[in-house]
């Protein structure tokens, strides 16, 4: 697993002014501004659990029943036809990369 080469979270949304919304870092700042329209409070507050939702992917993964069908004492647990545990890994290495 590599290190992550984003903003440490938790990421948290604040309000700027009548133009933008922040998404902050409680650690290192500013991640992001979003220009207000009818979406940029859910837009923000998506962007903000970001951090969390990939932690969450990645513990998830590979799913129970994957590990249960694995290889005892092994990391070989990806069952070869698990289309979610597919598509999880492959976001995570899109994120990762």
């Amino acid at each position: 697993m590599s290190a992550a080469k984003h903003t440490p979270g938790p990421w948290h949304v604040h309000d700027g002014d009548n133009r933008f919304l922040f998404v902050d870092s409680q650690t290192k700042g500013s991640v992001c501004k979003i220009a207000v329209n009818g979406h940029s409070e859910a837009n923000a507050r998506l962007i903000a659990a970001a951090p969390e939702m990939l932690e969450l992917l990645k513990a998830m993964t590979p799913c129970p029943e994957c590990k249960m069908r694995g290889i005892p004492g092994t990391q070989k647990f990806h069952w070869p036809n698990c289309e979610n545990c597919i598509r999880a890994q492959a976001l995570i290495d899109r994120i990762e990369k």
